[in-house]
């Protein structure tokens, strides 16, 4: 493995798939060529559908519809060395990038997408990760936030 210059572009797909039960669909999102795959609402996809991504950080539940988030690793220069259950449908996964430099990933779903919902989930964040962490942390996924 080579190292890695000052700037180097991390590539990213994120999609709430609304279920991830279709080859079609995993197909689609592998088809990107992206470093790092996000989706959201991926309704405890089957054990086929998940092994079909490369480093897959999933987390499910065994509700039948909605919820649900998934984050796949892609690239061979990344590496979750740290996973934080934030609740039932989501987690913080600390990154590692060319065993040097890192990122704290957050799938984000938000159901209700309330004003409540985002200031508890900011508030949790806080508890967790020190300030200083907080600052590498890239916060991706489905809001359901009107901002209008």
């Amino acid at each position: 493995m080579c190292k890695p210059d000052s700037s180097y572009v991390l590539k990213l797909m994120l999609w709430n798939c609304q279920s991830l039960c279709s080859e079609l669909k995993v197909n689609y999102c592998k088809s990107m060529r992206t470093d790092i795959i996000a989706l959201q609402e991926v309704w405890s996809p089957p054990l086929e559908m998940l092994s079909q991504f490369s480093q897959q950080l999933a987390v499910t539940r065994q509700v039948s519809r909605g919820g649900d988030t998934l984050i796949s690793l892609e690239s061979d220069y990344l590496r979750a060395v740290r996973r934080i259950a934030v609740n039932q449908d989501m987690q913080l996964v600390k990154v590692i990038a060319h065993s040097e430099r890192y990122i704290w990933f957050k799938p984000i779903y938000l159901p209700r997408g309330s004003r409540k919902e985002v200031q508890a989930l900011f508030q949790k964040i806080q508890e967790i990760l020190h300030p200083i962490e907080i600052k590498n942390l890239l916060m991706i996924g489905d809001w359901n936030i009107d901002m209008f």
